[in-house]
């Protein structure tokens, strides 16, 4: 595995937001089958919402949302758990589909239950600046290339409130297309903009290091910037990508 270090420039520099906790509940697994009474059923729980800081772990039973390599979930600034995502649809906090948040991917077989789509990272869920209880949920969309094979075409986004249907939530706004191009199986890292407020989101190129870098302000999302650095990389690769945690270095790993 390869690790290349990018420096950014000083306008993607952040600062970190302690006092939120966005993150403090991960959720991972998949059923295969929807049967409670199996004890390998469900989705477990890592919970970072405690006193000490230490996780505590636990599996919810009746949750029916899988995730095959996708997943993406999302707390209020408190801690509290909101709604998870995998590429497909919405599984809101009553442990069911959300209102108008199916068939989020153009794979017609992915539809709730279904284990989601399997890109590594593919998907973000960031707050929405200044709309309170609303956040965006950013999604890559597969797409087969004659003549190159297996990649992602689109990225899109929708929109979640949390105020709608007595605190379980809605997409009240549907994949909006924001770029084409043909783009890599992961990359999306994104990263708190310096005003404390609005948001950075990263996109890359399937065989280029070539990053399209976001913002997300109140006025919603826009390309701000292109980053082309003179190397390639092998088509259809995996892996991640994250930012220290001071916000001035991005790492690629592939």
């Amino acid at each position: 595995m390869k690790f290349q270090i990018l420096i950014l420039l000083l306008f993607l520099i952040s600062i970190n937001s302690f006092s939120q906790k966005y993150d403090f509940k991960w959720i991972m697994g998949y059923s295969g089958a929807d049967n409670p009474l199996d004890t390998g059923w469900g989705c477990s729980f890592m919970d970072f919402n405690t006193a000490n800081g230490n996780p505590v772990f636990y599996e919810s039973k009746y949750k029916r949302i899988d995730f095959f390599a996708n997943t993406a979930n999302i707390c209020d600034e408190n801690g509290n758990y909101l709604f998870s995502f995998n590429g497909a649809y919405v599984d809101g906090p009553n442990d069911s589909l959300m209102e108008n948040a199916d068939q989020l991917t153009d794979d017609l077989t992915q539809k709730y239950p279904a284990f989601g789509t399997g890109s590594f990272q593919g998907t973000a869920i960031l707050p929405y600046p200044e709309h309170k209880n609303q956040y965006l949920v950013f999604n890559k969309i597969f797409y087969y290339f004659e003549n190159f094979g297996l990649s992602y075409k689109y990225l899109e986004y929708s929109i979640v409130d949390m105020s709608a249907n007595q605190g379980n939530g809605k997409m009240i706004k549907r994949r909006v297309k924001i770029l084409q191009d043909t783009l890599d199986d992961s990359s999306l890292a994104t990263i708190k903009h310096a005003n404390g407020r609005d948001w950075w989101l990263l996109c890359c190129k399937d065989t280029r290091l070539e990053y399209f870098v976001f913002l997300i302000s109140p006025k919603g999302v826009e390309l701000k910037h292109r980053f082309d650095f003179p190397k390639s990389k092998s088509r259809g690769e995996a892996g991640q990508n994250v930012f220290s945690s001071d916000g001035t270095i991005f790492a690629s790993a592939r």
